[in-house]
């Protein structure tokens, strides 16, 4: 039983458990324990179905809570496994032989009431509050979720722009915004459509996330005046310096002020009563007091430079007040309009609106109260969400509910999607007592409120675990003790976790430097004892020596600017080498670029890979080259679209196939004379019409598509498309991405985006999730992933890409006063310049920056605890450049590399090598004969080889001509020779005639035959799927009825001579007659096991 678990009838309520669950503990095995406790309990009250909320971060951490949910009852019901009866029996004060019945009926009730089942996302649950509270909200009680504002952006935006002109006073506020954009500084906005949208879209984000709203405050006229006194007191040291016979320094000081250059300004580093910007050379005594009152009068500038500091931040985004006001009238506009509501509306409006009184209502709404709260991923929840669900939680536990409240601090690394890790550590200080008065902790459990946690690792082995213990323990409390990195603001100095049974002993880590730009990769190896800790000083010579290599590179003109690709290929290959499939490796990186790179070297090494970055399909060529299809039919006259259509690879198949006459030279000639004879007011598919080699093409492919266009609905055109250049025939292996395109253009239309133009436009934005294709599990390729994604995963194997590049590219900030939000430009000069000042902008910089770091080092812990077996962290930073004599080292911490010291040179613990049964197979179904039962005509245990995947698509090939067959024709010949031609894809190569011969033979068999042969009142089915005894799925090959007999006939490619395989064929084939006993009572049963090499067996129930 978990440490955080108790009894059911221990429990006393109302109470709220706080558990701090690090990498790997089984947080998800808690919940789902919890969930099932409560469900089978006797001694708690209102723990029925609409009673209980269970919910998490992502739809896939619901389905899979949900998977081992049911799977823990199933097997309670059904008594399979004594291991969850046994782990349901600590949990539960019920006798342990009454606990598999109260399975049975709660499984029972789940599928009668599975809408009650309430295990999902915190956006699904918010949007379930705003559907029940829509009036009171304010919105129409049809309203449809989107969760992206691309579209909504866009086309407010668009009306925005439209109406300037014709409108008045907006054509003014649009003329003072491109005055202020331009005097702002940074080059001439020639077009600041996109700026604006830009800009928009972030501070609708951050209104969101802080559930208020912008005050731009133009402080143009006190950056003015600071200006003024600037440029008086140095007009007063200019005078006193020409009276008293001084120079004024030669710089451009004078020139900045005279332009106004804030900027610049800002950047000198004296304003403080030791300096002046006069030049003292050597004057006579009497004149040394002049000097030192110039001193003094420029001293006196500094709060001057701190208020023009921040008057010049906050005025750098005030040129977008008015804009904006006027653009969120219109979006507000365009949503009633159309009936939508942003997911971030639901939370901001819910977080303001919701009170007590509203929650009867939304209960009436829900059909139940709910009493108990199961929250994951707690660390992730942000501020308006949580502000929503408060209220609601509150309520529950003074009703006498609970709530379990499940989180990592050291997991948070979704602050850039909103999440406020601030929250859980809130409220985690006002349980142990360390933070009054109280915000978070509701009063009525006050006093019976526990902050518990998960210290067992079932994940990673435990050298594994002793390595990151020792980066974050140790390595990072040095960092942050010499200044390098700021405090520790989630537990990654403390935290404690321990090896699980199963994992004590095992686990191997290999960490590697890799200098960018360095010849080769053999400064990736340490020189000398791999297991001794190099300590700060021995990575700092490490550093030097880089940087020593790198010159002599340089000179020789050897650099080599992915060394990382060899280090990443030599370890993937040795990882194969013993014994571990593809899919067993994951390789992570922090940014899609490092994963399009890594993929691309795999491939190029001949590893099979997939990127879940990589999965958006308009980065498949077909897709793209469809894409440019549309958009030329949109509009014919675009010449690149149409020079893309003729050079593509789609319309080369097609022609090719048509038997038409087309190259890629003969491409290149027919547009090179088409763009000559239409000149530069041309269009050229006109002239490419006109060409007596192109008419052909245009005739067979575009002339339909081009009279449709506009007239078609958008999916019907498209399939236009894929039929007329038969893009599925001529492309088999892009299927998932067209069918995935389908779908995407289906979903457009019934989000009311139906049209050719709207479609275009979408294919054109950076939000990928409507173009997403998801892969199956087990996909037999190294999977490449980032960090983010990588959250809450786990891998046998993990190689790290870990690319030291941190720096400080943030400049916008933001403070909140009560509902209202200032936006800020601070650089490093803006924040230096109001330090200690009453318009201190520095610490509202250092609290960004923290954030920053947090999410940064969470982000190397979690990816440092996604392997269970090995670990390799390549860690590829830039070496810093020595420094020059004399120069002062600036304040603050370190921007060099510090990745090698957080993660110093290391080769610890064994590797494993996996015996080829031990290897992992690929699930799936080889050949003629796929029952679904594990242990049939499929051996997992078997390794995956080319011969077998070859020898599995051609059973796959001759099950399919079966499937084809319910009686033998008049023509078997024909009708075989068609069956092969429509799956000859899943044999490529193969002479599908002496195939489809070999077939015809075999239905040919006198022992076969009579299963062909269709008789009067004889009902056949062709994968006849059935329904076990214990709810399995089973498909039948062939069933066949005549009268009070049925019969299973099931085709086999293996060896009926093996007594092995004969055993275990004809415990399939029983376990098809058990499941049709219960299905046909009192019919005669028998099967037939038909081997396609050899002869039939007959099987009896």
């Amino acid at each position: 039983m978990s440490d955080v678990l108790k009894k059911d009838g221990r429990y006393r309520f109302p109470h709220l458990l706080l558990i701090e669950a690090s990498a790997g503990s089984g947080k998800t095995q808690a919940l789902s324990s919890r969930f099932v406790q409560f469900l089978l309990s006797s001694r708690i009250e209102h723990n029925q179905l609409p009673h209980l909320l269970a919910i998490t971060f992502t739809n896939n951490a619901a389905r899979e809570m949900k998977q081992r949910i049911l799977i823990w009852l199933k097997e309670l019901a059904l008594g399979n496994d004594p291991g969850f009866l046994k782990q349901t029996a600590e949990l539960l004060e019920t006798e342990p032989e009454k606990i598999p019945a109260l399975a049975f009926e709660m499984v029972d009730k789940i599928i009668e009431h599975f809408s009650d089942f309430q295990v999902q996302t915190i956006d699904s649950f918010t949007n379930r509050l705003a559907q029940a509270s829509a009036r009171e909200l304010g919105f129409r009680p049809d309203f449809q979720v989107t969760t992206s504002y691309g579209e909504l952006l866009d086309y407010s935006l668009t009306l925005l722009l439209k109406q300037t002109g014709r409108d008045q006073d907006l054509t003014g506020v649009m003329g003072r915004f491109l005055e202020l954009l331009n005097a702002s500084g940074g080059s001439f906005a020639w077009d600041p459509q996109p700026l604006m949208r830009e800009s928009f879209e972030k501070f609708l984000s951050i209104e969101a996330k802080e559930s208020g709203r912008f005050t731009f405050k133009d402080q143009t006229a006190e950056r003015d005046r600071c200006l003024e006194i600037i440029k008086d007191v140095y007009q007063q040291i200019c005078g006193i310096a020409q009276e008293q016979g001084f120079m004024m320094k030669a710089d451009a000081f004078a020139s900045y002020l005279e332009q106004g250059n804030v900027d610049k300004i800002l950047a000198r580093s004296t304003y403080n009563s030791g300096h002046t910007p006069m030049l003292k050379g050597k004057p006579p005594k009497n004149k040394l007091e002049a000097y030192e009152a110039t001193k003094e009068l420029w001293g006196k500038l500094g709060p001057v430079v701190a208020g023009l500091a921040a008057a010049h931040s906050e005025s750098h985004y005030a040129a977008y007040g008015q804009p904006y006001h006027h653009f969120k009238q219109i979006m507000e506009q365009t949503k009633r309009r159309r009936g939508v509501v942003h997911i971030d509306d639901i939370a901001r409006k819910l977080s303001q609106q919701l009170d007590q009184e509203m929650i009867p209502g939304i209960y009436l709404a829900l059909g139940a109260k709910l009493c108990h709260y199961l929250i994951d991923e707690f660390q992730d929840t942000d501020l308006a969400q949580w502000r929503s669900l408060h209220p609601l939680l509150s309520e529950a536990l003074a009703s006498g509910g609970s709530a379990f409240l499940v989180g990592d601090l050291k997991q948070s690394i979704y602050l850039f999607r909103k999440a406020d890790y601030k929250i859980m550590k809130q409220l985690q200080e006002e349980i142990q007592g360390k933070a009054r008065p109280l915000i978070w902790l509701p009063a009525s459990v006050a006093d019976s409120s526990q902050v518990g946690g998960l210290e067992q690792n079932f994940r990673c082995g435990q050298a594994i675990l002793e390595y990151v213990e020792q980066a974050f323990h140790h390595n990072l409390e040095q960092l942050i003790g010499e200044g390098i990195l700021g405090p520790d603001r989630t537990g990654l100095l403390t935290y404690v976790q321990r090896p699980s049974e199963g994992t004590a002993g095992r686990g191997y880590v290999r960490t590697l430097h890799i200098p960018k730009g360095a010849a080769g990769s053999g400064a990736a190896e340490s020189s000398g004892d791999p297991d001794a800790d190099p300590g700060p000083d021995a990575v700092a010579g490490a550093v030097a020596d880089d940087e020593a290599v790198l010159d002599a590179a340089d000179a020789s003109g050897l650099v080599d600017q992915e060394p990382e690709r060899a280090t990443l290929l030599e370890i993937v290959q040795d990882v194969l080498a013993r014994g571990y499939s593809p899919q067993d490796i994951a390789v992570l990186a922090p940014k899609n670029k490092h994963l399009g790179q890594a993929i691309g070297w795999l491939t190029q090494a001949g590893i099979p890979a997939s990127s879940s970055g990589g999965l958006d399909i308009r980065q498949r060529r077909v897709v793209a080259e469809l894409i440019e299809i549309l958009r030329f039919l949109d509009s014919p006259i675009d010449n690149l679209a149409w020079a893309s259509v003729v050079k593509g690879r789609i319309l080369a198949s097609a022609a090719q196939v048509a038997g038409l006459e087309w190259s890629q030279a003969l491409a290149d000639d027919i547009l090179l004379g088409a763009g000559q004879r239409a000149g530069t007011r041309g269009y050229h598919y006109q002239e490419c019409r006109r060409d007596p080699r192109f008419a052909p093409v245009w005739g067979k492919f575009f002339s339909d598509l081009y009279r449709l266009a506009g007239y078609y609905p958008l999916y019907d055109l498209v399939c236009l498309a894929l039929g007329r250049f038969g893009v599925f025939k001529n492309f088999p292996d892009e299927a998932a991405a067209l069918l995935k395109l389908l779908e995407t253009v289906n979903q457009a239309e019934s989000q009311g985006q139906g049209s050719l133009k709207d479609f275009l436009e979408a294919c054109q934005r950076p939000e990928p999730e409507l173009f997403s294709l998801e892969l199956p599990e087990n996909v037999p390729a190294v999977q490449l992933m980032s960090f983010h994604k990588s959250k809450g995963l786990g891998f046998p194997v993990v190689i790290n890409l870990l690319y030291d590049e941190a720096q400080d590219s943030r400049q916008v900030y933001y403070g909140k006063t009560g509902e209202e939000i200032a936006l800020y430009k601070i650089t490093a000069e803006i924040a230096g310049r109001t330090r200690e000042y009453p318009h201190d902008l520095a610490a509202l910089r250092d609290g960004f920056l923290a954030d920053d770091q947090v999410q940064e080092l969470n982000a190397l812990y979690v990816v440092c605890t996604r392997a269970r077996h090995e670990l390799y962290n390549l860690v590829i930073y830039k070496p810093p450049k020595p420094k020059k004599a004399g120069v002062i080292k600036k304040q603050g911490p370190a921007k060099g590399p510090w990745y090698p010291r957080l993660f110093p040179l290391i080769d610890q613990g064994h590797k494993e090598t996996l015996s080829r049964k031990a290897a992992p197979a690929i699930p799936g179904q080889p050949a003629i004969g796929r029952g679904l039962e594990p242990g049939t005509d499929w051996e997992p245990e078997q390794s995956w080889e080319g011969e077998r995947y070859l020898k599995a698509r051609l059973g796959q090939f001759y099950h399919k001509l079966l499937e084809g067959v319910a009686a033998l024709p008049d023509d078997t010949e024909a009708r075989l020779l068609a069956l092969a031609r429509r799956h000859r894809e899943l044999i490529p190569g193969r002479d599908i005639k002496a195939l489809a011969a070999q077939v015809k033979t075999f239905l040919e068999r006198r022992d076969v035959a009579p299963f062909f042969v269709k008789a009067g009142g004889q009902t056949v089915l062709c994968e006849a799927q059935l329904v076990g005894p214990n709810g399995e799925l089973l498909r039948v090959d062939r069933l066949v009825r005549d009268g009070n007999l049925a019969t299973v006939i099931d085709f086999k490619t293996g060896r009926s001579d093996d007594p092995k395989q004969l055993e275990q064929h004809q415990a399939q084939v029983r376990g098809y007659l058990t499941a049709l006993a219960g299905i046909f009572p009192g019919q005669t049963l028998e099967g037939q096991i038909v081997y396609l090499d050899g002869d039939v067996k007959e099987v009896r129930p």
